[in-house]
């Protein structure tokens, strides 16, 4: 999947589910695309490679709310 289609796909998961929770796990560390995406329903972006640890973290975070 391109990163420009992650946002993209964030807002048509949420419209189809509003209490979703997503995290986006992706190589782009493009600062335009993070906010698109999170500006379009994901709850965190993970940028490759990436910490074990920051994955826990984004579901524990989630799971908080």
């Amino acid at each position: 999947m391109s990163d420009e289609f992650l946002a993209v796909a964030a807002r048509e998961i949420i419209q189809y589910d509003p209490d979703a929770k997503i995290i986006l796990i992706t190589a782009s560390d493009d600062q335009k695309i993070i906010r698109q995406c999170l500006d379009s329903g994901a709850s965190s972006y993970i940028s490759k490679p990436f910490d074990f640890n920051a994955i826990l973290k984004g579901i524990s975070d989630i799971l908080a709310k």
